[in-house]
């Protein structure tokens, strides 16, 4: 059976010749008509050839394709093209945003993003994204830069490189943690917007990459009108710390240990009434001003309940954190985003992704000095 991918369609392909011809697409789109990415790629061309009109029905086409496979960036890429051509309808918005919230998408950064603005705040993001084709070998940040932009990746592969400083006692060592990234990843950390702030990672593309990207001016600007947004761009960095977390435990189990940071005390109210708050130890990891991953003290979880039965009973609960710092004791409150089963060699626990909430201006900048000496 012939196969789509035999064609160099999109964008983010290299090296081959492309197809230039409206003529040589309406004849692979008698072929694959239910592609998605020969349609955006054909719309591109009439974009180019400046048929607007055509490019615009054949980007909402290859939108309304792309949400039925659950690739909600692409769609989300598509419909703004066309929108940008020709202004829709209140309906037609509607319509699409709705489609978009359907729980069957996987939570990905952009979907946790959404997930809790309204229509009208999803609409100025979106409307605000410009999209980035970049070669192979090309930086996107390096440490220190300012960060000013929030990445989401259509199509393409990244490396991002963490760097940890060890002490030791002859001299200190800088450890690297790699983070591959590719389709549905995020990259920047732009929380809490109002700060200033400068890259601890290097970016840099392995592939051709075609990116969306928001600047922090812009995300400030809707921030006025929508203060929501600010939270779900907390959000992003709790879903990356799940992902992060993953990363790790796919190379290394060990190395997880290696990387615990800070210890604390959790304190944890279930939804249900029936539970009465349960008060664990843990350590943090991934700790930012948004949110950390805490890891479970293996023995309090073994003791409270199973480790499967007690991640349903504290889903989506309520927390509060104590993290000791100094001789001071800095609580905060949050809730549980997500939670991960972790397999040490003898043992097993959880990792909790935490999102923190109600943070007031004066706990926000404590917790923004205590976020800094924990990089």
């Amino acid at each position: 059976m012939e196969n789509l991918k035999n064609y160099n369609v999109e964008q983010s392909t290299s090296g081959h010749k492309t197809i230039d011809s409206i003529e040589d697409f309406n004849k692979l789109l008698k072929r694959f008509p239910n592609d998605p990415a020969l349609l955006r790629a054909s719309a591109d061309l009439m974009k180019n050839k400046n048929m607007p009109n055509e490019a615009a029905l054949s980007y909402s086409k290859a939108a309304t394709l792309y949400l039925k496979s659950g690739d909600l960036l692409p769609a989300i890429v598509s419909v703004v093209y066309s929108w940008h051509i020709e202004l829709p309808s209140y309906q037609e918005v509607k319509l699409f945003l709705s489609a978009m919230r359907d729980d069957s998408f996987p939570k990905t950064p952009l979907k946790v993003f959404f997930e809790n603005l309204s229509n009208p705040e999803v609409l100025n993001v979106v409307m605000n994204f410009k999209n980035i084709y970049l070669p192979a070998q090309q930086p996107i940040h390096r440490v220190n830069d300012t960060q000013d932009n929030l990445y989401f990746i259509v199509s393409g592969s990244l490396r991002e490189v963490c760097y940890h400083p060890v002490e030791k006692k002859e001299e200190p060592e800088v450890k690297q943690t790699i983070i591959n990234l590719s389709a549905d990843d995020s990259i920047g950390d732009l929380n809490p917007l109002e700060e200033k702030k400068v890259c601890h990672t290097d970016v840099v593309t392995i592939s051709p990459v075609e990116l969306v990207k928001i600047s922090r001016e812009a995300l400030l600007q809707i921030n006025k009108k929508f203060p929501n947004i600010e939270s779900g761009v907390q959000a992003i960095n709790v879903i990356r710390s799940k992902s992060q977390l993953e990363n790790q435990l796919k190379k290394n189990r060990k190395g997880i240990r290696q990387h615990l940071e800070k210890k604390l005390t959790i304190e944890i109210h279930p939804q249900s009434s029936e539970y009465f708050p349960i008060i664990l130890e843990g350590y943090s990891t991934d700790f930012s001003i948004g949110g950390t991953c805490v890891i479970l003290d293996a023995k309090d979880v073994s003791v409270a309940k199973s480790v499967a039965s007690f991640s349903k009973t504290i889903k989506n609960s309520k927390v509060k954190i104590s993290f000791p710092n100094e001789g001071l004791e800095l609580r905060v409150s949050g809730k549980i985003a997500w939670t991960k089963e972790i397999v040490f060699p003898r043992e097993k626990t959880l990792a909790l992704g935490i999102q923190f909430q109600n943070l007031s201006p004066k706990l926000r900048g404590m917790l923004f000095v205590f976020a800094d000496s924990s990089k």
